[in-house]
């Protein structure tokens, strides 16, 4: 079906909620596998004990890539792009996956968007702490003049493509769904994982609600064994396009059925515009519209990504506004534009 929107959403997105970007994700995990030796007194301790409980015999070569990946922090691009570049390194690979779950799950627990489930039914998201994000803007965006019984219908026209590995957008619906409608968890849980929302890379794990054996609450804590899990969810670049097992033949369809493209806080990583490459030919993309945010971009940079965006993408270059500005400003700058009630 074809979709009025789809959003391709970056790290930066997340920041206005206070979940970090690339380079404080780098920082977090080289802290994190600053292992040195057996010693427990540095690094993660829960990441120390999966090491030693799922690789015992192995485990000093694990602690040796622990400390390769810290060391490299400093130098690489991101924690997916080093990753992808020791392929086949299975104890790189298992180490930096642990730190990412790590890391994102505690990001999750810091931002504007977690609330403690365990108090009780009365708790929720503190959505006046983020009125001003653009979470509450697509919010508005989604379900504007919308009643409760045409909620499936309209939330059909989006679709969403994630490059975080956290759960930030389901969580949020999820959630606003509840405040502002009064719908039951089960009913909003429905709406919500109708959507179409994908992860090329994985997320640290499905959220109890969503359909999934094992879930983790949002910002959850995670012993030994859960952490062990949690590691298999999250993909490699290599990973994530492998179109035998991922999402890459309908995240690809979400960017060809598209009437409107808007990029949110997305820094426009080759191996990550490659991935949403859509397999047509000829001029089919050329009425498309793409909106993308460029925050502290610089003029020359963000034309160049303007062409990659025309060339891979295959859309006309004057039809992409990309701007220097954050993502909750781009909502405010083309809201009419981007108003469900006014596309066709």
């Amino acid at each position: 079906m074809s979709k009025k929107i789809t959003f391709v959403v970056g790290a930066g997105a997340s920041r206005e909620v206070g979940l970090p970007i690339g380079s404080e994700l780098v920082n977090d995990i080289a802290s994190r596998l600053t292992i040195n030796g057996y010693s427990s007194g540095h690094g993660d301790p829960v990441i120390i004990d999966v090491i030693s409980e799922y690789k015992q015999g192995m485990k000093g070569n694990y602690f040796k890539a622990a400390k390769h990946i810290c060391d490299a922090m400093p130098q690489v691009i991101s924690i997916d792009n080093f990753i992808d570049q020791h392929q086949g390194n299975e104890e790189i690979e298992f180490c930096g996956k642990l730190a990412i779950v790590r890391s994102i799950l505690e990001a999750e627990r810091n931002s504007l968007l977690w609330f403690d489930e365990n108090k009780g039914r009365g708790e929720k998201i503190n959505f006046t702490d983020i009125q001003d994000t653009w979470f509450n803007r697509l919010w508005k965006l989604m379900t504007e003049n919308c009643k409760e019984k045409d909620l499936l219908k309209r939330f059909d026209s989006f679709s969403f493509i994630v490059f975080n590995y956290d759960r930030c957008i389901e969580h949020f619906l999820y959630n606003s769904l509840q405040n502002y409608y009064k719908l039951s968890p089960h009913d909003a849980a429905v709406i919500v994982n109708g959507l179409d929302i994908y992860h090329p890379y994985g997320t640290v794990g499905y959220l109890q609600w969503q359909n999934c054996s094992i879930g983790i609450k949002f910002g959850g804590n995670t012993d030994s064994s859960v952490l062990a899990y949690l590691s298999e969810q999250i993909k490699t670049f290599t990973e994530g396009t492998d179109e035998d097992d991922s999402e890459i033949f309908a995240i690809r369809q979400c960017v060809k059925d598209a009437k409107n493209i808007v990029f949110l806080g997305f820094a426009f990583h080759p191996l990550n515009i490659q991935l949403l490459r859509p397999a047509i030919s000829g001029r089919e993309m050329q009425n498309t519209n793409v909106y993308a945010t460029a925050y502290n971009v610089s003029n020359s940079n963000q034309l160049h990504s303007m062409g990659v965006l025309a060339n891979v993408i295959g859309v006309d270059i004057h039809k992409i506004k990309l701007a220097d500005m954050a993502c909750s400003e781009l909502f405010d700058e083309y809201s009419s534009s981007l108003s469900v009630l006014t596309l066709k």
